[in-house]
């Protein structure tokens, strides 16, 4: 038995050489642009994991555009962030109104509710996520939101 004590050639990891699909955005102007769309998504009250900004033949995540705005909070102003989040509770907070109100008559209190938790994390025990008075308020929209479910089907009947 004849075995070669020589190691194996190593082999070559990650993308091939000249792979444009990971490609860097160098620009200055077009990594601000991806964050500026980014917070308008997020304000649309989307997530950022859902995210995927185009320009050419690059593109980037908003993961990625995360992970840049935290990493860099001179280039990517974080109040413009906070701010996208603030428009995203709010639209969020629209959404569980119009439903409360029975102005959308297909609203889900049940599916409504998991979304906020989910997404805001407004019903977590540690407290880790959200303060005490935003527990509380979403408390009361998911108790109102009830409220009037029940009353509009009571009418209803």
């Amino acid at each position: 038995m004849n075995q070669s004590t020589s190691p194996s050639p190593k082999k070559r990891r990650g993308a091939p050489k000249a792979n444009k699909n990971a490609c860097k955005i160098t620009d200055k102007d077009l990594r601000q642009d991806a964050y500026k769309q980014l917070c308008k998504w997020i304000g649309e009250g989307k997530s950022y994991k859902s995210y995927v900004y185009y320009a050419g033949e690059v593109s980037v995540t908003g993961e990625t555009i995360e992970e840049w705005a935290r990493n860099n909070p001179i280039e990517f102003d974080p109040r413009k962030r906070e701010i996208a989040h603030a428009m995203a509770y709010q639209w969020w907070e629209n959404v569980l109104k119009e439903s409360a109100l029975g102005m959308n008559p297909h609203g889900n209190t049940a599916t409504l509710q998991m979304i906020m938790r989910n997404k805001f994390g407004w019903d977590k025990r540690d407290g880790s996520s959200q303060s005490e008075i935003d527990k509380e308020r979403f408390k009361y929209l998911a108790d109102w939101m009830d409220k009037a479910f029940k009353e509009a089907r009571e009418k209803g009947s």
